[in-house]
Protein backbone atom coordinates (compact mmCIF):
# COMPACT_ATOMS: atom_id res chain seq x y z
CA UNK A 1 0.00 0.00 0.00
CA UNK A 2 1.03 3.52 -0.34
CA UNK A 3 3.45 5.56 1.81
CA UNK A 4 1.88 6.10 4.58
CA UNK A 5 4.01 8.91 5.82
CA UNK A 6 3.38 10.52 2.21
CA UNK A 7 -0.54 10.05 3.16
CA UNK A 8 -0.08 12.17 6.53
CA UNK A 9 1.74 15.02 4.74
CA UNK A 10 -1.03 15.61 2.52
CA UNK A 11 -3.41 15.13 5.26
CA UNK A 12 -1.72 17.43 7.25
CA UNK A 13 -0.67 20.00 4.73
CA UNK A 14 -3.73 20.10 3.09
CA UNK A 15 -1.79 19.52 -0.44
CA UNK A 16 -4.46 16.96 -1.93
CA UNK A 17 -4.55 16.76 -5.56
CA UNK A 18 -6.82 14.30 -7.76
CA UNK A 19 -4.08 12.35 -8.66
CA UNK A 20 -3.35 11.69 -5.35
CA UNK A 21 -7.09 10.41 -4.62
CA UNK A 22 -6.76 8.04 -7.53
CA UNK A 23 -3.41 6.87 -6.24
CA UNK A 24 -5.02 5.88 -3.23
CA UNK A 25 -7.77 3.81 -4.69
CA UNK A 26 -5.36 2.44 -7.26
CA UNK A 27 -3.17 1.20 -3.87
CA UNK A 28 -6.47 -1.08 -3.05
CA UNK A 29 -8.78 -1.61 -5.94
CA UNK A 30 -7.33 -4.08 -8.02
CA UNK A 31 -8.46 -6.10 -11.54
CA UNK A 32 -10.94 -4.13 -13.05
CA UNK A 33 -10.19 -3.24 -16.57
CA UNK A 34 -11.02 0.49 -17.34
CA UNK A 35 -10.88 0.37 -21.03
CA UNK A 36 -14.01 -2.23 -20.67
CA UNK A 37 -16.28 -0.91 -18.27
CA UNK A 38 -19.90 -1.22 -18.77
CA UNK A 39 -22.07 1.59 -19.06
CA UNK A 40 -22.45 3.76 -15.83
CA UNK A 41 -26.20 3.16 -16.50
CA UNK A 42 -26.10 -0.22 -16.78
CA UNK A 43 -26.82 -3.28 -14.13
CA UNK A 44 -23.81 -5.02 -14.76
CA UNK A 45 -21.85 -1.41 -13.93
CA UNK A 46 -24.05 -1.44 -10.33
CA UNK A 47 -23.58 -4.85 -9.26
CA UNK A 48 -19.28 -4.15 -10.03
CA UNK A 49 -19.33 -1.85 -8.01
CA UNK A 50 -21.68 -3.55 -4.92
CA UNK A 51 -19.24 -6.35 -5.70
CA UNK A 52 -16.08 -4.20 -5.24
CA UNK A 53 -17.43 -2.83 -2.08
CA UNK A 54 -17.58 -6.41 -1.26
CA UNK A 55 -14.30 -7.52 -2.13
CA UNK A 56 -12.04 -5.04 -2.23
CA UNK A 57 -13.27 -2.45 0.56
CA UNK A 58 -14.79 -4.45 3.08
CA UNK A 59 -13.03 -7.29 2.97
CA UNK A 60 -10.47 -6.78 6.12
CA UNK A 61 -13.35 -5.25 8.01
CA UNK A 62 -15.25 -1.61 9.06
CA UNK A 63 -12.00 0.00 9.84
CA UNK A 64 -8.75 -1.33 8.16
CA UNK A 65 -6.21 -0.28 6.18
CA UNK A 66 -8.18 -0.33 3.23
CA UNK A 67 -10.97 1.70 4.87
CA UNK A 68 -8.66 4.01 6.30
CA UNK A 69 -6.52 4.43 3.22
CA UNK A 70 -9.90 5.48 0.59
CA UNK A 71 -12.52 6.11 3.04
CA UNK A 72 -11.20 7.79 5.87
CA UNK A 73 -9.83 10.79 3.62
CA UNK A 74 -13.11 11.39 2.57
CA UNK A 75 -13.43 13.29 6.36
CA UNK A 76 -11.14 16.12 4.82
CA UNK A 77 -13.40 18.62 3.59
CA UNK A 78 -10.62 19.60 1.28
CA UNK A 79 -11.08 16.59 -0.83
CA UNK A 80 -14.69 16.82 -0.88
CA UNK A 81 -14.37 20.15 -2.30
CA UNK A 82 -11.45 19.00 -4.84
CA UNK A 83 -13.85 16.31 -6.03
CA UNK A 84 -16.52 17.69 -6.87
CA UNK A 85 -14.42 21.19 -8.54
CA UNK A 86 -14.79 20.97 -12.20
CA UNK A 87 -11.91 23.04 -12.94
CA UNK A 88 -9.79 20.01 -11.04
CA UNK A 89 -11.50 17.70 -12.81
CA UNK A 90 -10.93 18.45 -16.36
CA UNK A 91 -7.53 18.51 -15.83
CA UNK A 92 -7.20 14.52 -15.79
CA UNK A 93 -6.58 12.72 -18.69
CA UNK A 94 -9.46 10.48 -20.03
CA UNK A 95 -8.17 7.42 -18.36
CA UNK A 96 -7.95 9.51 -14.55
CA UNK A 97 -11.66 10.65 -15.26
CA UNK A 98 -13.00 7.33 -15.61
CA UNK A 99 -11.40 5.46 -12.56
CA UNK A 100 -11.88 8.32 -10.31
CA UNK A 101 -15.36 8.53 -11.74
CA UNK A 102 -15.48 4.45 -10.93
CA UNK A 103 -13.91 5.56 -7.69
CA UNK A 104 -16.04 8.29 -6.24
CA UNK A 105 -19.17 5.66 -7.29
CA UNK A 106 -17.81 2.80 -4.61
CA UNK A 107 -16.97 5.47 -2.10
CA UNK A 108 -20.43 6.71 -2.77
CA UNK A 109 -21.72 2.98 -1.94
CA UNK A 110 -18.80 2.73 1.49
CA UNK A 111 -18.35 5.88 2.85
CA UNK A 112 -21.96 6.41 4.88
CA UNK A 113 -21.74 2.80 5.82
CA UNK A 114 -18.69 3.34 6.87
CA UNK A 115 -19.72 5.78 9.10
CA UNK A 116 -23.01 4.88 9.70
CA UNK A 117 -24.72 7.81 8.19
CA UNK A 118 -28.44 7.44 7.78
CA UNK A 119 -29.16 5.94 3.64
CA UNK A 120 -31.89 6.55 1.45
CA UNK A 121 -31.71 2.84 -0.08
CA UNK A 122 -34.19 3.83 -2.61
CA UNK A 123 -31.39 5.74 -4.41
CA UNK A 124 -28.69 4.19 -6.28
CA UNK A 125 -26.96 1.86 -6.03
CA UNK A 126 -29.27 0.11 -3.75
CA UNK A 127 -32.77 0.86 -6.02
CA UNK A 128 -35.35 -0.84 -3.60
CA UNK A 129 -38.73 0.25 -3.73
CA UNK A 130 -39.11 0.52 -0.19
CA UNK A 131 -36.12 2.82 1.16
CA UNK A 132 -36.57 2.82 5.01
CA UNK A 133 -33.56 1.40 7.38
CA UNK A 134 -36.07 -1.35 8.62
CA UNK A 135 -34.97 -5.10 8.97
CA UNK A 136 -38.47 -5.50 8.10
CA UNK A 137 -37.96 -4.42 4.84
CA UNK A 138 -37.78 -7.31 3.10
CA UNK A 139 -35.45 -6.60 -0.29
CA UNK A 140 -33.14 -5.01 2.44
CA UNK A 141 -32.69 -8.04 4.66
CA UNK A 142 -32.45 -10.11 1.34
CA UNK A 143 -29.59 -8.13 0.16
CA UNK A 144 -27.90 -7.83 3.68
CA UNK A 145 -28.18 -11.42 3.82
CA UNK A 146 -26.25 -12.45 0.50
CA UNK A 147 -24.13 -14.75 1.21
CA UNK A 148 -21.89 -13.95 -2.06
CA UNK A 149 -21.43 -10.50 -0.64
CA UNK A 150 -20.93 -10.76 3.86
CA UNK A 151 -18.60 -8.26 4.17
CA UNK A 152 -20.92 -5.72 2.24
CA UNK A 153 -23.86 -7.34 4.53
CA UNK A 154 -21.65 -6.80 7.39
CA UNK A 155 -21.15 -3.06 6.82
CA UNK A 156 -25.24 -2.59 5.79
CA UNK A 157 -25.43 -4.06 9.84
CA UNK A 158 -22.92 -2.05 11.04
CA UNK A 159 -24.57 0.98 9.59
CA UNK A 160 -28.51 -0.08 10.68
CA UNK A 161 -27.10 -0.98 14.05
CA UNK A 162 -25.50 3.12 13.75
CA UNK A 163 -28.58 4.43 12.94
CA UNK A 164 -30.90 3.20 16.04
CA UNK A 165 -27.80 4.29 18.64
CA UNK A 166 -28.33 7.88 16.11
CA UNK A 167 -31.83 8.12 15.60
CA UNK A 168 -33.50 11.07 17.14
CA UNK A 169 -36.68 9.78 17.49
CA UNK A 170 -36.48 7.64 20.88
CA UNK A 171 -38.02 4.67 18.69
CA UNK A 172 -35.44 2.36 20.54
CA UNK A 173 -35.40 2.02 24.37
CA UNK A 174 -31.99 1.74 25.89
CA UNK A 175 -31.95 -1.83 26.21
CA UNK A 176 -33.06 -2.23 22.68
CA UNK A 177 -30.00 -0.18 21.82
CA UNK A 178 -27.85 -2.23 24.21
CA UNK A 179 -28.69 -5.55 22.76
CA UNK A 180 -28.43 -4.47 19.14
CA UNK A 181 -24.71 -3.52 20.09
CA UNK A 182 -24.30 -6.93 21.57
CA UNK A 183 -26.02 -8.92 18.51
CA UNK A 184 -23.24 -7.43 16.23
CA UNK A 185 -19.72 -7.09 18.12
CA UNK A 186 -20.77 -11.13 19.09
CA UNK A 187 -21.41 -11.99 15.90
CA UNK A 188 -20.10 -9.97 13.19
CA UNK A 189 -17.27 -7.69 14.15
CA UNK A 190 -15.17 -10.33 16.40
CA UNK A 191 -15.67 -12.52 13.07
CA UNK A 192 -15.29 -9.40 10.42
CA UNK A 193 -11.61 -9.48 9.70
CA UNK A 194 -9.01 -9.56 6.80
CA UNK A 195 -7.53 -13.00 5.46
CA UNK A 196 -10.75 -15.34 5.84
CA UNK A 197 -10.17 -19.15 5.41
CA UNK A 198 -13.22 -20.49 2.98
CA UNK A 199 -14.83 -22.17 6.68
CA UNK A 200 -13.94 -18.77 8.40
CA UNK A 201 -15.60 -17.21 5.02
CA UNK A 202 -18.91 -19.51 5.72
CA UNK A 203 -18.85 -18.31 9.30
CA UNK A 204 -19.30 -15.02 8.70
CA UNK A 205 -22.04 -15.34 6.24
CA UNK A 206 -24.01 -17.28 9.27
CA UNK A 207 -23.06 -14.58 11.30
CA UNK A 208 -24.42 -12.10 9.55
CA UNK A 209 -27.62 -13.89 9.22
CA UNK A 210 -27.96 -14.12 12.79
CA UNK A 211 -27.45 -10.67 13.56
CA UNK A 212 -30.19 -9.58 10.77
CA UNK A 213 -32.29 -11.98 12.55
CA UNK A 214 -31.56 -10.49 15.74
CA UNK A 215 -31.91 -7.16 14.84
CA UNK A 216 -35.07 -7.77 13.16
CA UNK A 217 -36.27 -9.24 16.80
CA UNK A 218 -35.55 -6.42 18.47
CA UNK A 219 -37.28 -3.95 16.00
CA UNK A 220 -39.85 -6.15 15.79
CA UNK A 221 -40.42 -6.01 19.47
CA UNK A 222 -40.49 -2.34 19.70
CA UNK A 223 -43.68 -2.75 16.90
CA UNK A 224 -44.86 -4.79 19.24
CA UNK A 225 -45.04 -2.58 21.86
CA UNK A 226 -46.08 0.33 19.79
CA UNK A 227 -49.01 -1.45 18.78
CA UNK A 228 -50.17 -1.89 22.36
CA UNK A 229 -49.63 1.41 23.41
CA UNK A 230 -46.48 1.64 24.84
CA UNK A 231 -45.38 5.04 24.17
CA UNK A 232 -41.01 5.36 24.21
CA UNK A 233 -41.06 5.99 28.09
CA UNK A 234 -43.31 3.20 28.71
CA UNK A 235 -41.32 1.16 26.65
CA UNK A 236 -38.03 1.55 27.70
CA UNK A 237 -39.17 1.39 31.44
CA UNK A 238 -40.64 -2.00 30.19
CA UNK A 239 -37.36 -3.32 28.99
CA UNK A 240 -35.71 -2.30 32.01
CA UNK A 241 -38.06 -4.53 33.85
CA UNK A 242 -36.92 -7.56 32.07
CA UNK A 243 -33.09 -5.81 31.45
CA UNK A 244 -33.12 -7.72 27.63
CA UNK A 245 -35.17 -7.65 25.03
CA UNK A 246 -37.89 -10.63 25.22
CA UNK A 247 -39.50 -12.14 22.37
CA UNK A 248 -42.66 -12.15 25.07
CA UNK A 249 -44.73 -9.48 26.12
CA UNK A 250 -46.59 -10.18 29.34
CA UNK A 251 -50.05 -7.87 30.03
CA UNK A 252 -49.22 -6.80 33.88
CA UNK A 253 -45.46 -5.90 32.72
CA UNK A 254 -47.14 -3.59 30.00
CA UNK A 255 -49.96 -2.41 32.69
CA UNK A 256 -47.05 -1.71 34.93
CA UNK A 257 -44.42 0.10 32.59
CA UNK A 258 -47.62 2.13 31.40
CA UNK A 259 -48.70 3.47 35.12
CA UNK A 260 -44.71 3.92 36.26
CA UNK A 261 -44.29 5.90 33.27
CA UNK A 262 -47.37 7.56 33.79
CA UNK A 263 -46.06 8.86 37.49
CA UNK A 264 -42.75 9.37 36.34
CA UNK A 265 -43.92 12.25 34.20
CA UNK A 266 -46.49 13.26 36.66
CA UNK A 267 -43.85 13.78 39.60
CA UNK A 268 -40.06 14.11 37.54
CA UNK A 269 -38.25 15.84 34.99
CA UNK A 270 -36.71 13.86 33.04
CA UNK A 271 -33.13 14.21 32.14
CA UNK A 272 -32.57 16.08 35.48
CA UNK A 273 -28.89 15.31 36.36
CA UNK A 274 -28.64 15.68 39.70
CA UNK A 275 -32.37 15.06 41.47
CA UNK A 276 -32.99 15.73 44.82
CA UNK A 277 -32.79 13.07 46.63
CA UNK A 278 -36.20 12.55 47.99
CA UNK A 279 -37.29 12.47 44.37
CA UNK A 280 -34.41 9.72 43.51
CA UNK A 281 -36.03 7.50 46.93
CA UNK A 282 -39.92 8.93 45.24
CA UNK A 283 -38.86 6.76 42.10
CA UNK A 284 -37.89 4.05 43.91
CA UNK A 285 -40.60 3.33 46.31
CA UNK A 286 -43.11 3.55 43.29
CA UNK A 287 -40.69 1.70 41.10
CA UNK A 288 -40.49 -1.24 44.10
CA UNK A 289 -44.56 -0.59 44.31
CA UNK A 290 -45.76 -1.49 41.07
CA UNK A 291 -43.51 -4.05 40.12
CA UNK A 292 -44.79 -5.95 43.48
CA UNK A 293 -48.46 -4.77 42.85
CA UNK A 294 -48.48 -6.36 39.09
CA UNK A 295 -46.10 -9.23 40.72
CA UNK A 296 -43.12 -8.38 37.93
CA UNK A 297 -40.22 -10.01 38.22
CA UNK A 298 -36.74 -8.95 37.17
CA UNK A 299 -33.72 -11.12 36.67
CA UNK A 300 -31.84 -8.44 38.85
CA UNK A 301 -34.40 -5.63 40.21
CA UNK A 302 -30.83 -3.31 41.02
CA UNK A 303 -29.60 -3.92 37.30
CA UNK A 304 -33.52 -2.68 36.47
CA UNK A 305 -33.19 0.41 38.92
CA UNK A 306 -29.83 1.41 37.27
CA UNK A 307 -31.59 1.31 34.08
CA UNK A 308 -34.08 3.67 34.93
CA UNK A 309 -31.89 5.89 36.36
CA UNK A 310 -29.19 6.20 34.34
CA UNK A 311 -30.38 5.50 30.75
CA UNK A 312 -34.19 6.50 31.17
CA UNK A 313 -34.05 9.13 33.52
CA UNK A 314 -30.33 10.60 32.72
CA UNK A 315 -29.26 10.27 36.41
CA UNK A 316 -25.73 11.27 37.54
CA UNK A 317 -23.95 7.87 38.43
CA UNK A 318 -24.25 9.42 42.01
CA UNK A 319 -27.61 9.26 41.83
CA UNK A 320 -28.43 6.22 41.17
Amino acid sequence: MGSVAHHRTCKYMNDWTLQIIIEHFDDVVKGIDFGQLPDWKSEEYRQLVLQTANDQIFSKGRYSEITEWVLEIFDEKEVRELVSDDTELSQLSEDEQQRLSFYLDVEKVCYPLFRGEKIDWSAWPWLLEDGSSSLDNKPLYELITNEKRPYLGAAMLYALKQRMWQGDDGFFSSVALQDASVAFDRSVARHWKGDLSAEELKLLVMEVWKCAADLLIIENHIQIGRLMGLDPLAQSVYDAMDTYISENYYAKQVLCAKELAAWIREHLTIGERHPAPEKTEALRTKMDELMDKYHVVSPDRDFTWDIITLDVMGYGMENS
